[in-house]
This record gives structure tokens, C-alpha cells and sequence, in this order.
């Protein structure tokens, strides 16, 4: 079941993930530069896929999964502008 309906829902479930594994990261390393987050949301799309290909047996494109990890870092970005125009 979760095997056919991965396609349809990774992206989405990538691009928010992605940004909550960036931020513990970042409270577990302190700082990471932000030169390198858009290098690690796309391989960290990729890693995530990949986990859970081995554990479901489902997964995505390799392209598509670094695409869904690239969106959530444009998800993090919106939401922060989104904060500095509401204070």
C-alpha cells in the first residue's frame, strides 16, 4: 500500500521534512553556513529517499528526490521572509 502511494506523496513529505532535518542540524553542529544549504537540501533529498526506498522498498527518481529536497529549502525561505514582513 504505502509502496504505490510513496510516488504520489514524496515530494511534498521531502520538501517539508528536508528543512526540519537542516534545523537540527544546525542546533546540533551551532552554525552551518548558509552557502551550503542549498548544496545540502538537494543530497539530503536524495538520503532521505533512499532510506526510505530501503525500508519501503519505494522510491523516487534520484532527480526528483534532490528537487523535493531543494523545495523545502524554498519553503524554509518563504516562511522566514513571511515572519520579517509580519513583525
Amino acid at each position: 500500500m504505502f509502496g504505490e502511494l510513496w510516488p504520489e506523496i514524496a515530494p511534498g513529505v521531502l520538501a517539508v521534512v528536508t528543512p526540519i532535518v537542516i534545523a537540527a542540524a544546525k542546533r546540533l553542529v551551532g552554525h552551518i553556513p548558509s552557502v551550503w544549504l542549498p548544496i545540502a537540501a538537494p543530497i539530503l533529498g536524495v538520503l532521505l529517499d533512499w532510506l526510505n526506498g530501503w525500508a519501503t522498498g519505494a522510491s523516487l527518481p534520484w532527480w526528483q528526490a534532490a528537487l523535493a529536497g531543494l523545495a523545502g529549502v524554498g519553503l524554509r525561505e518563504v516562511i522566514d521572509q513571511a515572519k520579517k514582513v509580519a513583525r
